[in-house]
């Protein structure tokens, strides 16, 4: 594996194995997105984490990003707007697969800017929008989220050892 020129989640790497031809044997590749796409999606799996949220972080084929809930059942009701009211303040784009899947998946590209302020102010204004969509969704409290603590990601390269 080459060496990550920066500091980040190992989880940030994407394998794959690149196909040489029919007769030959593939070849293992590792892509490592840009550094700006590692620490967003660093901070946003620390706002998941420190929320219990059912979602994952991860980068994806054809340099792509995709944030995927990883419950067995889509959530319903509230749960399902308030989740989609924290990830499209993101600014990916929401996914419905081809085979009608009802889960909550959202893309982007490593080159897009992701937004991970997670102002709570427009987290409750989405979900006041989404809430309605949804029969005996709760109304909004300000316990549902935890505020993410600042944090200062320092580039390897300037570490001193």
């Amino acid at each position: 594996m080459e060496e990550v020129p920066f500091l980040t989640s190992r989880t940030n790497v994407y394998r794959y194995n690149k196909l040489n031809g029919a007769d030959q044997p593939m070849t293992p590749m590792t892509h490592v997105p840009p550094e700006k796409a590692c620490l967003s999606m660093d901070k946003l799996r620390l706002f998941i984490e420190l929320n219990n949220f059912p979602f994952e972080i991860v980068p994806i084929s054809e340099n792509r990003i995709c944030i995927r809930c990883t419950c067995e059942e889509p959530p319903v009701g509230t749960k399902r707007a308030f989740y989609k009211a924290i990830f499209e303040t993101v600014g990916f784009q929401r996914k419905i697969d081809r085979w009608g899947s009802n889960q909550l998946v959202w893309c982007g590209h490593e080159t897009e800017h992701m937004y991970t302020s997670f102002d709570f102010d427009t987290i409750k204004t989405k979900y006041e929008t989404y809430k309605n969509d949804y029969e005996n969704a709760e109304e909004w409290s300000d316990t549902w989220l935890k505020a993410p603590r600042k944090l200062t990601f320092k580039s390897a390269a300037k570490l001193e050892f």
